[in-house]
């Protein structure tokens, strides 16, 4: 084969794995609703996509009180704070390969490190809810939802419709939440 199809094989590959790309994040941020719900001008808040580059994706998930319209649900939200994070290497072909992420450090507005909770630590109402993400990330987004880690920290005095934010050190770059949510009730 002459090198000008090899050049415009590696062109086609590169436009398809951006094609993909833009796929996956077209799945994740949705068109802006007509009539938005408080739900869901939470969960578009709670989604950070950053993509650097077509084959380098750093996406991180605040579960958030304000997305659910269930009372029980919001209050164990608001007792924990459950954060999911992936970074997603794709291949000039489309394919994903994740970094393995074991640890995730998560911060207060004041800075101060949430507690890390893991094994029996974990609530068994949280471990239901982070099995309900990954069940419903990995059917919603396929290969990436796959790809997402999740962790669960003791909130303490953060909250998601209080004043103040998390800071969420990852991937090199550290990823922040204002608070309140949008979505969280008026006083």
């Amino acid at each position: 084969m002459g090198e000008a199809w090899k050049r415009r094989w590696r062109v086609f590959m590169a436009a398809a794995a951006i094609a993909v790309s833009a796929a996956m994040l077209a799945s994740l941020a949705v068109a802006r609703p007509w009539k938005p719900t408080p739900e869901s001008l939470a969960g578009d808040y709670a989604s950070i996509i950053d993509s650097r580059n077509p084959y380098d994706m750093r996406v991180i998930v605040w579960i958030a009180p304000p997305m659910s319209d269930n009372a029980a649900v919001a209050e164990m939200l608001d007792e924990y704070v459950l954060i999911g994070v992936a970074r997603a290497h794709i291949s000039s072909l489309g394919r994903f390969t994740f970094d393995k992420v074991d640890r995730l450090q998560v911060k207060d507005s004041a800075a101060q490190p949430l507690p890390l909770l893991t094994g029996a630590a974990i609530p068994p109402t949280m471990v239901r809810a982070v099995s309900a993400m990954e069940t419903a990330f990995s059917r919603a987004l396929g290969q990436l939802g796959q790809g997402i880690h999740w962790f669960v920290f003791k909130g303490g005095s953060t909250h998601a419709c209080g004043n103040g934010g998390i800071s969420v050190p990852f991937a090199g770059e550290t990823y922040t939440y204002d608070t309140p949510f949008p979505g969280c009730p008026r006083a």
